[in-house]
């Protein structure tokens, strides 16, 4: 018992700390800039969605487990991700039985509600995590796509999640020569990483 109010403790620091992050902090939008290791998922990798707007309730993740069975449930993750080559694009990743149970499965452990994977991960959540250890074959799943594909985004359902992604890859599929084209006579891609920025002048704006 002693362990298990330690923990909670914990887990209310953490919310505290993700919504400064979150609420006051320029490293909130380096989600793209993140280094991860793309091979395992660990209880440091929950963090991931709150530099992206989706802030995880810690408190709401241990919801009455440990740390430790929180990690148990990553690492049978771990061993769903890495059944996933860091090759595979998802306009090329074949629709298969195999391919669905494989992906179900994974979003079934990293998320909550009736799945009871991680509490409180819902789409969004879950697949802004994954997006960084898979980014060209998981998509990002928010509010805003669910909706457009037609899936409710407070209802959701684990098969619309394998669903809507298998229909994202079949959109870019069927416009992916569109798309090579207009890559190959645009301009060349600029790298994006956002930094704080400091003033470049002292020079005051304001009337004296």
């Amino acid at each position: 018992m002693r362990l298990y109010v330690g923990e909670q403790i914990l887990a209310v620091e953490l919310d505290v700390a993700t919504h400064i992050l979150c609420s006051e902090s320029p490293w909130i939008y380096w989600y793209d800039a993140m280094q991860t290791d793309p091979l395992s998922l660990s209880v440091a990798d929950l963090a991931i969605p709150a530099f992206l707007g989706a802030v995880p309730r810690f408190s709401r993740i241990l919801n009455g487990k440990t740390w430790t069975a929180v990690q148990a449930s990553l690492d049978h993750a771990t061993l769903l991700l890495n059944q996933l080559s860091l090759e595979d694009e998802l306009a090329h990743w074949e629709d298969t039985q195999a391919n669905r149970r494989v992906l179900r499965e994974l979003f079934r452990l990293t998320t909550g509600g009736a799945n009871g994977g991680i509490p409180g991960f819902g789409p969004a959540c879950c697949t802004k995590m994954l997006h960084k250890k898979r980014p060209h074959l998981i998509p990002i799943l928010d509010r805003t796509v669910m909706r457009a594909r037609g899936y409710s985004a407070t209802r959701w359902r684990t098969d619309d999640m394998v669903d809507a992604c298998f229909a994202i890859g079949r959109d870019v599929a069927a416009s992916e020569a569109d798309l090579r084209i207009l890559i190959d006579s645009g301009p060349r891609p600029v790298k994006w990483c956002m930094k704080p920025s400091a003033p470049t002048s002292s020079l005051s704006l304001s009337r004296p």
